[in-house]
């Protein structure tokens, strides 16, 4: 809750504190929205028909680490 929110003012150094919660929120939703793409985009081409063995291998890799990462 920011100071106009709650209608009192912050301390000096909670400023900061809030302002690196912000940005360590935002780059966390970023990071989310990234995982959520590569892993979409690994799943589709699996399921593909023309996926050899190889590549199949490397996309269920990539589901694996984005699994991992999302839970973070």
């Amino acid at each position: 809750m920011d100071e106009a929110a709650s209608g009192r003012a912050m301390p000096p150094g909670q400023y900061r504190v809030e302002a690196l919660r912000r940005l360590a929120a935002g780059l966390a939703h970023e990071f989310a929205n990234a995982l959520t793409a590569i892993a979409g985009i690994a799943y589709l081409m699996r399921s593909s028909a023309t996926v050899d063995q190889q590549a199949e291998a490397d996309l269920e890799e990539i589901r694996k680490i984005t699994d991992e990462a999302a839970s973070l």
